[in-house]
């Protein structure tokens, strides 16, 4: 089925990845107050190719990574504090952003509509956020509506057993199914291969 919609973008930040534990520990999931746009994976495999009598004898396709790039109608204070290390203070709505704040590993769930109305779901595990551009311009004659892009950097979980490698997990609900279950925790080993 096609896609025709993007929405419930949730995070949350990873806590610890043990890598002698199948499970690495994630903090409080949330959903902030975004409204998604658009979003773009771009999957980097590393290819290998084996050529011998002339032939192509074997070729091996390995998973390196995936960049995500998502452009957001708001862009919260406290969702760049969280995804990229920054000082937020609530009660004065400020952002204090430094050259040596950290973004924190996290993982993000968003879903996909279907043409057919069913919702495809996605938990990615491990990521890390790149500090937004900030652009605008001025109100013409005609407004024009400036998202903001957002990027992240994903990578397989390091862990043990069958976690070892998990980037992604999807699973997909029927039209009038509701997805909040889906978004209650982030599945790790009781899912199984």
């Amino acid at each position: 089925m096609a896609k025709v919609g993007i929405s419930n973008l949730h995070y949350a930040i990873m806590s610890a990845e043990d890598t002698a534990s199948a499970n690495p520990t994630y903090g409080t999931i949330k959903k902030p107050t975004v409204g998604m746009v658009s979003v773009d994976l771009q999957v980097t495999n590393n290819k290998v190719d084996l050529y011998a009598d002339n032939i192509l004898w074997a070729t091996e396709s390995v998973f390196a990574g995936c960049d995500l790039s998502s452009d957001i109608a708001e862009l919260p204070m406290d969702f760049q504090a969280d995804v990229l290390g920054h000082a937020f203070d609530s009660t004065e709505k400020t952002l204090i952003k430094k050259s040596d704040d950290v973004a924190p590993y996290c993982a993000i769930g968003f879903e996909f509509l279907m043409d057919n109305g069913k919702k495809l779901c996605v938990w990615m595990y491990k990521g890390k956020f790149a500090e937004p551009q900030q652009t605008g311009q001025t109100r013409g004659e005609n407004t024009e509506y400036q998202t903001n892009t957002i990027t992240a950097s994903f990578a397989g979980l390091k862990g043990a057993g069958t976690n070892k490698g998990r980037w992604q997990y999807c699973k997909e609900f029927d039209a009038d199914a509701s997805t909040d279950s889906f978004y209650a925790s982030i599945p790790l080993a009781e899912v199984t291969p």
